[in-house]
């Protein structure tokens, strides 16, 4: 099947894999995910926070699309050659305890600026914490690692997320009944700096799910 990237424009809209996501769309949510005096401890938030946030967000979903964005500093001309830079991610992912599928590839080349390579496929929404694990870790230092800009979505649910990194996590889409619950139940989460924008969005309060 051939159908991943047409779905998610199709869903999602012409910047689904732009970042930053939160300043492209709306609705759009924004949450504070590390914390902490040690990487350790950022770590350990991080992935406690992402995860109740899209087990959540993503409730209901026996699979998840997942669009890995990937580049080679040290390699560039890699950008050309999308097979040499799966190859490496597929490793990394190898390493995480996942064994992903063939991926579609998307290869945008626009004028002054580096090749952007994606490649998605989809995994059974019990990969996450693994794949969650991998974004973390390589942000911190921590290995094993997955260097990559990370999408997830369920296009079914209308929803979209990006971790990109530990520090937080944007998530968008079309479902506003679900994020507008996600915005009452995680309030606490989400990042003060961008939260008057969200309060736009947002108007109006929604009751905590119990």
């Amino acid at each position: 099947m051939t159908d991943i990237f047409p779905l998610l424009d199709e869903v999602f809209g012409p910047h689904a894999l732009a970042a930053p996501l939160f300043y492209l769309h709306s609705p759009a949510l924004r949450f504070e995910l590390s914390g902490g005096e040690t990487y350790v401890a950022r770590f350990l938030q991080a992935i406690d926070r992402a995860r109740s946030v899209l087990n959540a967000a993503f409730a209901g979903a026996a699979e998840l699309t997942v669009v890995m964005q990937l580049w080679d500093d040290e390699t560039p001309e890699n950008h050309e050659q999308p097979d040499k830079l799966w190859q490496k991610a597929e490793a990394s992912l190898r390493a995480l305890g996942i064994t992903p599928p063939t991926p579609e590839i998307r290869v945008i080349r626009e004028p002054d600026e580096i090749t952007r390579v994606f490649f998605a496929f989809r995994l059974p929404s019990a990969r996450l914490p693994e794949l969650l694990w991998g974004i973390f870790a390589a942000d911190l230092g921590f290995s094993p690692g997955l260097s990559a800009r990370l999408f997830l979505a369920a296009p079914e649910l209308g929803v979209l997320a990006c971790p990109y990194d530990s520090r937080g996590m944007d998530l968008i889409g079309p479902n506003t009944a679900r994020l507008a619950q996600l915005y009452a139940d995680f309030n606490g989460w989400l990042l003060d700096y961008d939260r008057a924008r969200m309060l736009e969005m947002f108007p109006r309060p929604v009751a905590k799910k119990p």
